[in-house]
């Protein structure tokens, strides 16, 4: 005899089935973004070394000013600006996949850096890296997007930021010993070997996600922009990386050389970048765990009234080694986390058909503080060492203003909690 409890059995087995579909579909997501974790650790492991040491590279065995440096650096980042303009219509045709192995064939290249001695040479090379490199993290940053959940974006954003950072740590902490031991050749011949085993592994084990149309019209490159362009907070955020990347950027370029100068060997430069990676994705994690669970508000301001104490701190220690570790490793862990807030920032003040091309304005305004920070700090330091932190100071006040103005204006408490 049935009794009022038979059909509770299979109604059990029938939810849980259901469940368990729910909780596989939320989590289906983890497994291509773990691959994609694994690539970007290793990628910036093998290219960070080149683009660390190139200033002290320069110095030490060119016989460079630090001018040439700034010069190549900022080729590779106007070049990296125009490929991530780009970056959206390449999405749509390529899929973030392939955008993603595109900037791949430029970290093998990378190590050319730290090995060719003709100046014509270095810059061509600088062309085509800048251009994998904007193709890299604008693909990165997409594959992203499209397949963490908004919920998991911060920190999902602090992860992959995270990894950037640790495989830096990683490759400095390495090329440093081999720089100081057998040369800058080894380590650009190390980073060829190690791009290129990256290179065949993201193609085999990283998922594709999305459909690519397959084709790239150049007429349409630009389409979109200029009705973005016109949106007020999408203006105050794009000059929210730029005034704090400019600062970045003279961080990057001169604290290595600053660091060599003192110490007089290679190694303590790329102690320093290890040192600075390390705790910039420290600073990552806990900026992406704040902004899903109080907001990005707190991260955006907070960060950047430390940027401005750690730019106006550093002239007073330009020739102390302890002095550059410290702020040094303050201000390029602070610009790593204001990075994690730019994800959910997009997606505060830009409709969804609208963030792709907006993400794309934002790369470009990175690059824009990059190539302006670094040639500003390139010409600036050969008067005083002092001068470069000064003037980025005061560019970081104003970008604490654009900051104050666009949480106020734009994001306010709607942002807290929705990662």
């Amino acid at each position: 005899m049935e009794t009022p409890l038979g059909g509770v059995g299979p109604w059990l087995s029938c939810r849980w089935r259901e469940g368990h579909a729910g909780w596989r579909a939320r989590r289906e997501w983890l497994a291509p973004f773990a691959v994609l974790l694994g690539v970007i650790v290793l990628t910036d492991l093998a290219g960070n070394p080149g683009r660390t040491l190139l200033p002290v590279y320069a110095e030490a065995a060119l016989r460079r000013p630090p001018y040439f440096t700034s010069m190549l650096v900022s080729i590779r980042l106007l070049m990296g600006g125009a490929a991530a303009f780009a970056g959206g219509p390449l999405c749509d045709a390529l899929g973030q996949k392939r955008v993603v192995l595109l900037g791949l064939t430029g970290v093998p290249l990378v190590g050319g850096l730290l090995l060719l001695r003709s100046p014509l040479a270095l810059v061509l090379l600088s062309i085509y890296a800048g251009i994998s490199a904007g193709a890299y993290y604008f693909g990165v940053d997409s594959y992203m997007m499209a397949v963490v959940p908004l919920s998991f974006l911060g920190t999902a954003t602090a992860l992959v930021n995270g990894f950037q950072t640790l495989g830096g740590a990683l490759g400095s902490s390495l090329a440093g010993p081999v720089a100081d031991r057998y040369g800058f050749a080894a380590v650009g011949l190390g980073t060829m070997a190690l791009g290129a085993l990256v290179f065949v592994g993201c193609g085999l084990l990283l998922p594709a996600r999305g459909r690519a149309s397959g084709a790239v019209v150049p007429a349409r490159l630009s389409m979109g922009y200029g009705r973005v362009l016109r949106r007020p907070p999408v203006l105050l955020l794009a000059l929210l990386r730029i005034l704090p990347t400019a600062y970045y950027g003279t961080i990057v370029l001169l604290m290595p050389l600053l660091i060599y100068r003192v110490a007089r060997v290679p190694s303590a430069a790329a102690y320093y970048a290890t040192t600075a990676h390390l705790f910039s994705s420290g600073c990552q994690l806990v900026a992406g765990r704040i902004c899903d669970r109080y907001g990005r508000n707190v991260i955006v301001v907070g960060s950047m009234a430390l940027m401005v104490f750690t730019a106006l701190a550093t002239p007073f220690f330009t020739h102390s080694l302890i002095g550059l570790y410290v702020f040094g490793t303050l201000g390029a862990g602070m610009a790593w986390a204001l990075t994690v807030a730019v994800p959910g920032l997009i997606c505060d003040i830009s409709p969804l058909d609208e963030r792709p091309r907006t993400l794309g304005l934002i790369h470009v305004a990175w690059y824009a503080g990059m190539i302006g920070g670094t040639q500003a700090a390139g010409w600036l330091v050969q008067t005083s060492a002092a001068l470069p932190f000064l003037v980025a100071g005061l560019l970081n006040v104003a970008g604490l203003a654009v900051a104050i103005r666009l949480v106020q204006r734009y994001t306010g408490p709607r942002a807290a909690g929705e990662g």
